[in-house]
């Protein structure tokens, strides 16, 4: 597929290291597309397009990304395991029914850098997961 390059990306990528390929530039295109995409979502996004491309170069992919810390993964259960560009720290909801996940900003609620300095702590980053049934999937339950 010939596909123009978004030099934004093609710079951030370069700026970690990480050599530019077309799959590569894709795949984090995905990344930004889609919402907390599974590698096998993103493959299945990308297929029309790289019918030739494969789960290893995903996987490989998204290992690269997240060693730089352009990516960071989501656990969401037993082997599952979803994705999304870093940004800042934020939390996330996850529903056990569905697998849907959706950002949640705690910092409104708690000062976690207080918490962390009370204990003579040096905060880098927090990530919380609140697991549990999301409206969507409670509402089906109760029908």
């Amino acid at each position: 597929m010939s596909q123009k390059m978004d030099s934004s990306i093609v710079e951030l990528l370069s700026s970690h290291n990480i050599r530019v390929t077309p799959q590569r530039v894709a795949i984090f295109n995905a990344l930004k597309k889609l919402k907390h995409p599974t590698a096998e979502q993103i493959m299945d996004h990308l297929r029309p397009h790289y019918p030739n491309m494969s789960m290893a170069t995903v996987y490989n992919t998204l290992r690269f990304f997240k060693q730089a810390g352009l990516v960071r993964d989501i656990h969401c259960g037993e082997d599952c395991t979803r994705f999304e560009v870093s940004k800042e720290s934020h939390n996330h909801l996850i529903c056990e029914t569905c697998g849907s996940i959706e950002d949640m900003d705690l910092d409104l609620f708690i000062n976690f850098g207080a918490i962390a300095e009370r204990f003579g702590f040096k905060l880098d980053a927090v990530n919380i997961e609140l697991y549990g049934q999301c409206r969507s999937c409670q509402e089906k339950e109760k029908k």
